[in-house]
């Protein structure tokens, strides 16, 4: 009698126990999805401008778009806060003018990298620039046409779309075509220069080079100027020139040493042979000194 009233009992304390232990843990969870939530909410209300003392991604980009939109540098910081603020998000930290400028440098170089891998990568591009005057001052921008990856649709690089890159508003010494030329020989060595310095060019293991990048140049948009069309004229010129000069290095590195060698010995005796032979060469070299003792 006294065993079987002890076991319902026993049984009874068990369930009380298990349901304390259910409404507890359940209470535990929660309290822990709770903090949580607090937590993450919190974390959302808070922009940090920096991380670990360096400027996060998105203030980056952040000052990127108020440079763009006209922002002062001095007021970059004072127009985030305001910002935020009205959007219930704290600011923890500050950027100051020089900061600003120094994101701004950082990121032209970085968007000069940029140019020169997609140039690196691209078959063809086109050109096009237009200039101007101001207060006796020329200015020309440049922008280049070419097959770049989509970063957006596809960050694994395995997409491509026709893009346009601005090169830049740069002055010149006058509005000709000649110092037009000059300009564009000055842009694709500045990215050449800062492409090839960077480790990207050493994990591509291909150096970017000026003659290469003007044999992918397929024409160049203009109106219908004269100044524009001579521009057009000169750089089909110099891209001519550096087709020649790249089928010759392509021709010599297939050469050996004896055969580039036999190559330089037959080259100066064609050249004497064409201006008339050796007995020419010595007359012209005697009237070449004695006009100097006359004079």
């Amino acid at each position: 009698m006294f065993r079987s009233a002890s076991r319902p009992t026993a049984v009874a304390l068990t369930v009380v126990q298990l349901r304390k232990q259910t409404e507890r843990s359940t209470g535990v969870h929660k309290h822990a999805v709770a903090a949580t939530k607090a937590k993450i909410e919190k974390e959302k209300s808070i922009f940090h401008l920096m991380k670990k003392g360096v400027f996060t991604n998105e203030t980056w980009n952040l000052v990127q778009i108020l440079v763009r939109a006209g922002c002062s540098h001095n007021y970059i910081n004072e127009v985030i806060v305001a910002v935020l603020k009205s959007a219930g998000v704290d600011v923890v930290g500050s950027i100051s003018r020089t900061s600003v400028t120094c994101i701004l440098r950082e990121g032209y170089i970085s968007a000069q990298i940029q140019l020169g891998y997609e140039m690196q990568q691209t078959g063809t591009m086109t050109f096009s620039a237009d200039g101007t005057g101001h207060r006796s001052v020329n200015y020309v921008s440049q922008h280049v046409h070419l097959m770049a990856e989509d970063y957006y649709k596809s960050p694994d690089g395995g997409a491509r779309r026709q893009v346009t890159r601005f090169l830049g508003i740069k002055s010149t010494k006058d509005g000709s075509s000649e110092e037009a030329i000059k300009e564009w020989e000055n842009t694709l060595n500045e990215i050449i220069g800062l492409y090839n310095q960077r480790p990207l060019a050493k994990c591509e293991g291909v150096e970017l080079k000026f003659i290469r990048l003007l044999t992918k140049l397929v024409g160049i948009n203009s109106n219908h100027c004269a100044k524009e069309k001579k521009d057009a004229r000169m750089l089909e010129e110099l891209k001519n020139w550096a087709v020649e000069q790249s089928l010759g290095e392509d021709a010599i590195f297939k050469l050996t040493t004896q055969q580039i060698d036999g190559l330089f010995e037959k080259a100066p005796k064609e050249m004497i042979k064409s201006a008339g032979g050796k007995k020419s060469g010595t007359t012209c070299l005697r009237v070449q000194s004695q006009e100097s003792k006359l004079e």
